[in-house]
């Protein structure tokens, strides 16, 4: 069992449980996965794979311009991870309401505007 999609599909051969969470809501799949596995492994039924999969937009580093990929393909990547993805996950587990949403964007556009207004300022002297 070499020739596989997914690294998790590995975990088969070595009769090890694994599972693999969706990029749009890797935060909140991550959770729940890590969750069951360390209940999984403390109750003494062996190790778990975790294979969280994603995409990088940007390149390694800095100085990566990138260029062994399309622009098509990295703006077809974003709009598979939206952030109404996650948004629409986080309202049908009722993680989150429609109120609690829109504080959040708030308070985030609050912080930015913050941000950008104290680096316009100087650093005061020590």
């Amino acid at each position: 069992m070499t020739n596989v999609e997914h690294i998790h599909q590995r975990s088969a051969a070595y009769g090890i449980r694994a599972c693999s969470s969706k990029m749009e809501i890797m935060f909140w799949m991550s959770m729940k996965a890590s969750k069951k596995a360390v209940e999984h492994v403390r109750s003494g039924k062996g190790p778990v794979l975790i294979e969280s999969v994603t995409y990088r937009w940007l390149g390694h580093s800095s100085s990566d311009p990138g260029k062994y990929r399309t622009r098509e393909e990295v703006d077809e990547w974003k709009k598979k991870i939206q952030s109404k993805n996650l948004r629409n996950y986080l309202l049908e587990n009722k993680i989150a309401s429609e109120e609690e949403l829109k504080l959040s964007k708030l308070v985030s556009k609050s912080s930015r505007s913050i941000c950008k207004i104290r680096r316009r300022k100087p650093i005061p002297a020590a």
